[in-house]
């Protein structure tokens, strides 16, 4: 009997001393998700959302490039499964910043505050967007961070065609369409 409390006291020894190793160190940075992997505190569909989760969320639907085909009548699922957003620029937007519908080109400045486009920051929205922007009018894109310290190169994630893209886009090649520019948005519960 004594043999058997001092080895199951000394396999608590040993399961506490790992516990101890592998418990985060407080001001430590937790580990990033990696491409594709929604983080364990995801944001709740239309609610407050991060900048690295919006961009988690862009990723998912990268990482699924191959199932997915651009449709404006198709939809896919989100990275929960349990919502389905439209497969086309703005529909994949909306899912990146969790909208509770597909928003399109022209409504989607309804969920974000216009910024200079010179100012975006990670999970921000830039495109042709406004009022007379559907169809093929509009277009959008998830800005991710910048290319150069210039500020007019930056890396996107982007669905206007198939595949899913993720690359750099310039400014210079942002060309107008219709008489509509480019501009930027920040959606309004992004943090």
């Amino acid at each position: 009997m004594r043999k058997q409390i001092l080895g199951l006291l000394g396999a608590a020894s040993i399961a506490s001393a790992a516990l101890v190793a592998a418990a985060p160190v407080a001001g430590a940075a937790a580990p990033a998700a990696s491409a594709g992997q929604v983080s364990a505190q995801a944001s709740t569909i239309g609610g407050k959302i991060s900048r690295n989760e919006v961009i988690q969320r862009a990723a998912y639907w990268y990482k699924h490039r191959s199932s997915i085909r651009y449709n404006w009548q198709g939809s896919y699922r989100d990275p929960d499964g349990k919502h389905r957003y439209r497969t086309d620029c703005s529909g994949y937007v909306s899912m990146a910043l969790h909208l509770k519908t597909s928003a399109s080109t022209v409504t989607l400045p309804g969920y974000g505050v216009k910024i200079s486009r010179k100012s975006m920051k990670k999970g921000d929205f830039t495109g042709i967007l406004g009022a007379g922007t559907g169809g093929a009018a509009g277009h959008v894109r998830i800005f991710e961070k910048w290319a150069n310290k210039a500020h007019t190169a930056y890396w996107a994630y982007d669905f206007g065609s198939t595949p899913v893209k993720h690359k750099v886009y310039y400014f210079s090649t942002d060309k107008p369409r219709n008489g509509h520019g480019w501009s930027a948005y920040r959606y309004k519960k992004v943090y």
